[in-house]
């Protein structure tokens, strides 16, 4: 595998090879590996709406491209069937986990359990405030669930 470059021209990020021949038009959904700290990773391209770009490693660390960095084409798992492997990994330890909101519901933090985390990546936090003990089930994304969720605070 060759190493090349990002750059952008006319609004889309496109890979360089070593004498600046246009490879590779990068594409919403692609697979290719960047380096990043140091280290190869694979990441796949995403949209942010407004024609923002990022992109998404198979640990669902997400960041911004930019110009002149150092990519490669990726001869390895997608990174979709990477994340599948993760999901797993997420549902064994979220399922079931007594939890701290990070954010703000219901007019501050509430605890509760993560009752699912669907194959779609959709996390199912239900909650029940003191108030009216009627439960409440919030749904974000998986990739957020770091940003949203505490683990190890008990419950009230």
């Amino acid at each position: 595998m060759s190493e090349m470059v990002i750059t952008c021209v006319n609004g889309s990020y496109i890979l360089r090879d070593e004498r600046s021949e246009h490879v590779l038009t990068l594409s919403v959904g692609q697979d290719f590996e960047v380096l990043i700290r140091g280290e190869w990773c694979q990441v796949r391209l995403e949209s942010g709406g407004y024609n923002g770009r990022y992109y998404v490693t198979t640990d669902s660390e997400r960041g911004r491209l930019a110009l002149c960095m150092k990519a490669r084409m990726c001869q390895q798992v997608p990174v979709q069937e990477a994340v599948a492997m993760t999901l797993e990994q997420a549902q064994a330890f979220w399922i079931g986990k007594q939890v701290e909101s990070r954010v703000l519901l219901a007019c501050g933090r509430v605890h509760g359990v993560v009752h699912d985390i669907t194959q779609g990546g959709s996390v199912l936090f239900v909650y029940t405030p003191h108030f009216n003990e009627v439960p409440v089930v919030v749904t974000f994304p998986l990739e957020r669930i770091r940003d949203v969720l505490a683990v190890g605070h008990a419950v009230a």
